[in-house]
């Protein structure tokens, strides 16, 4: 399972250790995508249940770079939508950002 932990600091300040919204360290690097456009990230995703489990990209490092694209059922009715490993990566690293500025 590939994980991720964020520091933030000051530029010339002591980085600290962003928990994720659910108290841990470190963040799964997956992207779990739902009905009426909702998506969630990290262990939030990776819990998702087998019955949305085609609409889980996990492993995202490892999967950059590949050129290739994955369809999820996320447009409005559940309709197919083709995401590259970069936008699912951005989606995850955005979530991750803005969980760390309501921590600051």
């Amino acid at each position: 399972r590939s994980v991720c932990s964020l520091l933030t600091g000051t530029p010339f300040g002591q980085p600290s250790l962003v928990r994720n919204n659910l108290s841990n360290d470190s963040t799964p690097t997956a992207v779990a995508f739902g009905a009426n456009q909702k998506r969630c990230v990290g262990d939030e995703a990776m819990e998702q249940p087998a019955s949305n489990a085609s609409n889980v990209v996990a492993f995202l490092p490892q999967r950059l770079g590949s050129g290739a694209a994955v369809t999820v059922s996320y447009g409005a009715g559940g309709a197919p939508e083709d995401f590259t490993m970069e936008h699912c990566l951005a989606m995850y690293l955005t979530a991750l950002n803005s969980h760390a500025e309501t921590q600051q």
